[in-house]
């Protein structure tokens, strides 16, 4: 799309504001990829048409200033967009739910799964293990694939050719870097595919699996946390105002946890990763709040988050110890208790018939008490 592109753009050119190829953009080039009202947001935005056929956007911080500005209101605009995915629920067997011709669909656990032909072939390797996996992933996130519809995992195998394309398309055009193959890649995001032929070239808001072994089997809580990302981004990353305080306050405390915790933590970088952002926090916390006991796999698989917490019972050492609400918050943000329910158009949350129930149940009461007081004043009058 549109929006995707140009937030590309922009975030290379204030990567490197000083390197001027990236402030000069070739118009038959953007032409290509954006319509007339884009071309007229980026000319608004300080860019200038030059009669050699470039936008070029001056040097200085002011220009920078604009730029950025831009940037924060595409990028806003893009997360609070409501996405709603609804796939079918068993094989596909429809043409009005699109699945390209390199993809096979598969309803496992709960979850819709597309895998390439390498990726098939990894998983019915070990299918009975995987199979596990994605149930435990399906029923931590039944409440909200039930409230918010099915969304798109592609997985392909390490050795297939399709994923390599948008690989390398994200490490020239963006510099991210997702990782090895072998040692297995998962994200939320989107992909580009050189596949014009199929007429599939872009997948966005989709979680993505690269090597099976590697991304699942070494981290078999990863779809709990990419698809904690996607339904964060459904309900709007802004549209979490208790989630975001909780982690500003669960990061300012650090230090403390580190001295209480010291001996629980176990993977240090990967902690590091949870404080990035609150995004991050959310699905990392997700993890260790639908851990299972270690004897719950028959296949040996332990459903821990990976660094501190690793399980619900850590967390709720921490919030105690450490004065914090992160399970509440986790619970409230994804709905996990079933006494909110999300309201789509808006990302915000509201109580659910319970709180209908309590008021009636209140109105209910005061009318006894009034026909009781009523029939004792009868009988004094009478008397």
């Amino acid at each position: 799309g549109e929006r995707p592109f140009l937030i590309r753009i922009l975030r290379r050119l204030l990567r490197e504001p000083s390197n001027p190829s990236l402030r000069r953009l070739k118009l038959a080039e953007l032409k290509d990829k954006v319509d007339g009202p884009a071309l007229s947001t980026l000319k608004n935005s300080g860019f200038k048409e030059e009669s050699n056929g470039l936008l070029c956007l001056p040097l200085g911080p002011k220009a920078d200033a604009r730029c950025q500005e831009l940037l924060q209101r595409l990028e806003k605009t893009r997360c609070s967009q409501k996405v709603h995915w609804k796939l079918p629920s068993s094989l596909l067997s429809s043409a009005c739910c699109r699945v390209p011709s390199f993809m096979t669909l598969l309803h496992i656990g709960g979850l819709n799964l597309c895998f390439d032909d390498h990726a098939l072939k990894e998983y019915k390797a070990n299918k009975q293990t995987y199979n596990e996996i994605f149930q435990h992933a399906g029923s931590a996130h039944a409440a909200c694939l039930r409230r918010l519809g099915q969304v798109p995992i592609w997985i392909h195998g390490k050795n297939s050719q399709l994923w390599k394309y948008g690989y390398q398309t994200k490490l020239k055009q963006d510099g991210v870097d997702l990782g090895n193959a072998q040692d297995g890649m998962a994200w939320f995001g989107n992909m580009q595919y050189n596949t014009d032929s199929d007429g599939w070239r872009d997948q966005h808001t989709t979680v993505f699996i690269i090597g099976m072994e590697g991304a699942i089997l070494r981290h078999p809580t990863v779809f709990v946390h990419e698809l904690t990302h996607t339904f964060h981004s459904i309900i709007g990353f802004h549209n979490t105002p208790r989630l975001a305080s909780v982690y500003r306050k669960t990061k300012a405390k650090l230090p403390e946890i580190f001295d209480k915790f010291k001996h629980c933590i176990h993977n240090l970088e990967q902690l590091k990763t949870t404080f990035v952002n609150q995004e991050e926090f959310l699905a990392y916390m997700m993890e260790a709040y639908h851990c299972k006991p270690r004897d719950f796999s028959k296949f040996g698989i332990v459903y821990e988050a990976p660094a501190f917490p690793r399980t619900l019972d850590q967390m709720k050492a921490l919030d105690e110890k450490c004065n914090l609400c992160i399970r509440e918050a986790c619970e409230e943000t994804l709905c996990l208790n079933d006494n909110n329910h999300i309201d789509r158009q808006n990302g915000t949350q509201h109580r659910d018939c319970n709180n209908i129930n309590k008021v009636l149940s209140n109105l209910w009461s005061i009318a006894l008490v009034v026909l009781l007081v009523s029939v004792c004043i009868r009988h004094v009058m009478y008397q």
